[in-house]
């Protein structure tokens, strides 16, 4: 080869070599310009979203409306707006903003699911949050709204696994054992609940920064003892429940205590400091009552029940004292009118502890979701009703019942619900 054709060769290559180059250069520069671009645009909701993180949504809204002006319909301006105006409590207008623009970062995810839970729409909420958790498995705000949301939908269960989780995250055990102890109660789950109770005060042994002051939780960590017979254990428990802020309720607990303890002037002194501090407690009324009664004196009974007559709903308990101080003070028409009424309030009890039995036995099945719905309505939440019995629909037109289809029509309507004593237990 000729040093001539050599030469030309080389001059070939440098040539192609520099226009490369040259191309790259132009590439990195264009690309350069249009990050620049992208990021001198994007730097007003960066300030947006700092705010937000900061806790100043009136700024961040102002910001972002701002750019609104500028670039009208840009969809990551329109979600940030969406987390911003959840964040100021505008939950409606924000759940329209995610359910038309969507939502993928954890951030905006958990936003929309912060608004749907504040709207109560459990249902909703419930995948969104499922979704946060995906993302950002040890989220611990997360993983107690969860906990929350699944219990509201009757899913005890999955709500006791959740907490267990909430309770395994940094700075978390506490309140975690504590929503674990609750859930144990619901499900019926006496031993496991004081197990979880006892371990909150290991956790925190003046029962501090919980989801609940010390003395609610001194107060009911203290019943469920009593509740389990431990009347020995439950006394000072709720002794440091009224130290931390006197109660009515508390004061009756220990007043139950100490009558279990066979001291029942302590026990009477306890329930006459409930009265002071409400005088229509009617637990504490009736525990005076009952003292009385156990005395032989049916008319100072009547005396502590004076007040209570009137009330427009008793309760069993109340209406069969009532039977019991009037049949021993010879009062014959009297004792015939509560015999009635409690008889009527039984009836109404057996009921309640049927749907209680369904919703935790069996919180999947048909009754249970026809009762959640009930619940839901009655609470005045008619969408989280509908919600609840829209996948019962056709099983309500193959199956019909008086009750569920007057329930059907009456969250439809917006109306009067039917009573729930006319719901057939005898079919579950």
């Amino acid at each position: 080869m000729s040093d001539e054709s050599s030469l030309g060769d080389r001059r070939g290559w440098g040539n192609a070599l520099r226009r490369i180059v040259l191309l790259t250069i132009c590439v990195l520069v264009t690309a350069a310009a249009v990050w620049g671009v992208y990021w001198w645009r994007a730097l007003p909701l960066a300030r947006a979203e700092s705010l937000l993180d900061q806790g100043d949504s009136r700024k961040a809204l102002e910001e972002v409306d701002a750019y609104l002006k500028d670039h009208p319909g840009e969809q990551r301006a329109l979600i940030l707006k969406a987390r911003v105006l959840a964040k100021r409590g505008q939950w409606s207008i924000a759940i329209r903003m995610f359910e038309k623009h969507g939502a993928a970062t954890a951030p905006e995810l958990h936003a929309w699911a912060e608004a749907l839970l504040h709207r109560q729409q459990w249902s909703e909420a419930r995948p969104v949050l499922r979704r946060v958790l995906e993302l950002e498995p040890h989220n611990p705000d997360a993983l107690h709204e969860m906990t929350a949301c699944q219990a509201k939908l009757g899913l005890l269960d999955e709500a006791l696994a959740t907490a267990e989780l909430f309770s395994s995250q940094p700075a978390c055990g506490a309140r975690g054992r504590l929503l674990m102890a609750t859930l144990h109660k619901e499900l019926g789950n006496r031993k496991s609940a004081l197990e979880a109770f006892s371990q909150v005060l290991v956790i925190q042994p003046d029962a501090e920064n919980l989801q609940i002051s010390s003395a609610e939780f001194f107060l009911e960590y203290g019943k469920s003892l009593l509740a389990d017979g431990q009347v020995d254990q439950a006394a000072p428990l709720l002794e440091r429940s009224l130290q931390a802020e006197p109660s009515d309720l508390a004061y009756v607990e220990l007043g139950e205590a100490y009558s279990q303890l066979n001291q029942p002037d302590r026990a009477r002194t306890a329930w006459q400091q409930a009265l002071k501090l409400n005088t229509n407690s009617v637990p504490g009324r009736e525990a005076l009552a009952n003292a009385a009664l156990r005395a032989g004196d049916p008319k100072a009974a009547l005396k502590w029940l004076a007040p209570l007559r009137d009330l427009d709903d008793p309760g069993t308990s109340l209406a069969y004292l009532f039977q019991r101080a009037y049949t021993l003070s010879g009062e014959e028409q009297q004792a015939q009118r509560w015999t009635e009424i409690t008889r009527k309030l039984r009836k109404r009890q057996r009921v309640f502890a049927a749907v209680e039995n369904v919703l935790s036995e069996a919180p999947r099945s048909f009754w249970a979701r026809v009762i959640r719905a009930y619940q839901f309505a009655n609470e005045g939440n008619w969408v989280q009703a509908e919600r609840m019995l829209a996948p019962l629909k056709a099983s309500i037109q193959q199956k019909p019942t008086p009750f569920v289809e007057q329930l059907f029509q009456a969250i439809q309507q917006r109306s009067a619900l039917p009573s729930l004593e006319s719901l057939p237990i005898t079919l579950f």
